[in-house]
């Protein structure tokens, strides 16, 4: 980067600011079309079985890799991967519970500002 293509000092919050006041003003223009906030919509049927697949698979999938190593490095051959297979199991099902739950509560009221 050369000297010509730097923003002067005092330009950089200038455009930070401007930058700010353009995303409040996208904000207030998405809450007037009545579009729904994307962290306050609850997830879709398929989002939710994908996300909840994915946990279930990965806790298996990272135990088998554990063990398999394990079974490789100290010449163990079925016993590291079946006991990490299963452990992997259980940690995949507890992530899935975890994250079925969070999904399943109805998010809470937001408290009114004090003083109003």
């Amino acid at each position: 980067m050369t000297q010509d293509q730097r923003p002067a000092g005092g330009e950089a919050p200038d455009r930070l600011r401007e930058l700010q006041a353009r995303i409040d003003r996208a904000k207030a223009s998405g809450a007037e079309a009545g579009r729904p906030n994307a962290s306050t919509t609850p997830p879709s049927g398929l989002s939710a079985a994908l996300r909840l697949s994915t946990e279930l698979f990965a806790g298996v999938a990272v135990g088998g890799g554990m063990g398999w190593f394990l079974d490789r490095a100290l010449g163990s051959s079925p016993f590291g991967l079946i006991v990490f297979i299963l452990i992997g199991f259980a940690a995949g099902t507890v992530n899935l519970i975890r994250s079925a739950g969070r999904g399943s509560r109805p998010p809470k009221p937001t408290e009114p500002a004090s003083g109003a």
